[in-house]
């Protein structure tokens, strides 16, 4: 954003709020901020709330568990296409990762501004707080489907370490045991979040559409999160493949070890009945 840019933002409304949010468990005591469901085993609490003045106010926290800004900031529809364009550049230059989109959705009636980090939302008054809970709703789901995205992707290099168990599994291997019963379990947790978060992606369109339901269906199809939730299947589908080989192959080879340390036994068993036999027909041949 350049100084021209700088010297026209128009100083926040009156009523507008910066709510600082943290994605606490659903046994966490504190209420869910706006109303907004959880996803994933957590809910949006609020952790802090100010009335910002200027748009210098409207930056990240410091403190690393606050998840997501939420600013709300009351105004008209005509004044709603200068705060889109005000909130995608505060946005992209405070809040956007590198490489991570900024969206922009401009809806009859409210106008909202959602980056990895931070999400603005402007609407009349009356329509606010459930214009925001839909946006904080459809927020939080993107937020737990990037980290399920961030998970399958750390597990690539471990998946090429194993590999070649999945061919082939020898003594030297058990002391890679606990690791791999570690990662197969880190990724049934992943499949898990996975379906419980399908149903919040695939949810079918309201019908009569409401401006909430707009909102919610307008942000996860511009942030892609029914591609994103084939895509991240896929891979994991992948990964999984992987460590059930490392796990057959485990389980044979448990098995054909222990089925050889019992032949063994048997063998040494046998052996020794000999040798006595042997011993009790020599002694009674030097009796004889």
């Amino acid at each position: 954003m350049n100084s021209t840019t700088r010297t026209n933002i128009p100083s926040f409304p009156a009523g507008t709020r910066l709510v600082a949010i943290a994605l606490a468990p659903l046994t966490d005591p504190a209420a869910a901020c706006l109303g907004a469901n959880g996803v994933g085993g957590r809910k949006p609490v609020e952790r802090a709330s100010t009335a910002p003045q200027q748009l210098q106010e409207f930056a990240p926290s410091a403190d690393p568990q606050i998840t997501l800004q939420l600013l709300l900031v009351p105004c008209e529809d005509d004044e709603q296409p200068e705060w889109a364009h005000v909130l995608r550049d505060a946005l992209k230059e405070r809040f956007a990762a590198p490489g991570a989109p900024c969206t922009v959705l401009q809806l009859p009636g409210a106008v909202l501004a959602h980056s990895e980090r931070a999400l603005a939302v402007c609407a009349p008054a009356e329509r606010l707080a459930q214009t925001a809970r839909a946006a904080l709703e459809g927020a939080c789901v993107a937020q737990e489907l990037h980290e399920i995205e961030a998970a399958i992707e750390a597990g690539w290099a471990p998946m090429e370490q194993v590999a070649p168990l999945a061919f082939e599994f020898d003594e030297r291997s058990l002391e890679r045991r606990p690791e791999l019963a570690a990662r197969f379990v880190a990724l049934v947790g992943l499949r898990s979040r996975l379906a419980q978060l399908s149903p919040r992606i695939l949810a079918p369109q309201v019908y009569p559409p409401t401006l909430a339901s707009q909102v919610g269906e307008r942000l996860r199809e511009r942030l892609r999160l029914q591609e994103r939730l084939d895509a991240a299947g896929g891979r994991l589908e992948a990964q999984e493949r992987v460590f059930e080989l490392c796990s057959q192959r485990l389980t044979e080879f448990s098995l054909a070890r222990r089925g050889h340390t019992l032949e063994w036994i048997i063998i040494v068993f046998l052996a020794a009945q000999t040798v006595l036999w042997l011993l009790d027909l020599l002694g009674s041949a030097s009796k004889s």
